[in-house]
């Protein structure tokens, strides 16, 4: 009898730069929408979609053994902020260490353009999301922006205190 022997996931993040990583940001934001289920919050999406990469400070993509996986985004705001934004990985790529490479990269991004604090928010039933926001440094917060769900939470990180990056390279 043999073992069957698995390589290593190899999980990476870079910047969004070609067209093709673009179209599979749009992919993968669309995914996060439609997973979302809630209408309300992506009333501009399809704006937001059709600019890209405009509108972000940062746009990043995850790749799983070099498939496109996951995407995060980086908003610039008023006070020195930087909102992170749409994260998302996708199903079969999750609990592999992308969503915390993706936060990772994006709080590395805040970091280099000088920013004082991130923020986000996120919906309260994305339990594994919310729980790798607080293991990553985030505390909960005041609301930074209106928001029509009841379902939401909002969390910040200070950047000057945010650790070194973790990402493997």
């Amino acid at each position: 009898m043999s073992a069957t022997v698995h390589a290593p996931t190899m999980v990476t993040v870079r910047e969004a730069q070609s067209s093709a990583d673009l179209d599979a940001v749009r992919g993968l934001m669309r995914a996060y929408a439609a997973e979302a289920g809630v209408e309300v919050c992506f009333q501009t999406l399809d704006a937001e979609l059709k600019a890209l990469p405009a509108g972000f400070s940062a746009v990043l993509v995850g790749m799983v053994d070099g498939t496109t996986a996951g995407c995060i985004a980086l908003k610039a705001l008023p006070e020195g902020r930087s909102e992170i934004v749409r994260l998302y990985v996708a199903p079969e790529a999750r609990r592999l260490g992308l969503g915390r490479a993706l936060v990772d990269a994006a709080l590395d991004a805040a970091r280099t353009h000088g920013r004082a604090k991130v923020v986000l928010h996120t919906l309260a039933r994305w339990r594994a999301a919310t729980a790798l926001y607080r293991d990553m440094g985030f505390a909960p917060a005041a609301p930074y922006c209106a928001e029509p769900l009841d379902d939401v939470l909002f969390f910040e990180c200070p950047s000057p205190t945010l650790p070194a990056s973790r990402s493997a390279t």
